[in-house]
């Protein structure tokens, strides 16, 4: 979790599917990477052009004032209401050949995007502005193909 600068009462809460912070030398690099990413402008855009690819496990969640505050739900709360009535629906690993919809651990468990991306950061491949540039190419590449399927 990293608390956000210019919003001290918020954090963002990462899953630790796409990030893993192995023992070694490099490790800071790998959180700075972390922090970069979770930080650039194109993630935060990626977020609010994408809302809800996360949701709470708990139902009830969704209709707290604490989750209805926030500055990304507030802005899409019909979106909010229809995961509410189809939440028993929703999965978060996809148990069929077709899901009824695309998990984001489809796309960073089997692609490795973002494990690929830090890796090419620490290794020297990449800068982590290069690297995020390329996961962000990446990302919308599969999100088209997705959509289009």
């Amino acid at each position: 979790m990293f608390p956000l600068e210019d919003r001290p009462n918020r954090i963002f809460n990462m899953s630790s599917n796409g990030f893993a912070v192995p023992e070694g030398e490099n490790k800071d690099l790998v959180f700075d990477f972390i922090r970069y990413f979770m930080t650039s402008d194109a993630f935060i855009t990626y977020l609010h052009a994408v809302p809800f690819h996360f949701c709470p496990t708990n139902r009830d969640v969704l209709k707290t004032d604490e989750y209805e505050d926030n500055e990304i739900v507030s802005q899409h709360l019909d979106f909010r209401d229809m995961i509410y009535e189809e939440h028993s629906n929703f999965r978060t690993v996809p148990q069929y050949q077709n899901p009824p919809f695309v998990g984001w651990y489809e796309i960073l468990a089997t692609k490795q995007v973002a494990s690929k991306a830090i890796s090419n950061s620490i290794e020297g491949r990449r800068t982590p502005q290069q690297a995020v540039n390329t996961a962000i190419d990446e990302l919308n590449g599969m999100i088209g193909e997705y959509r289009n399927s």
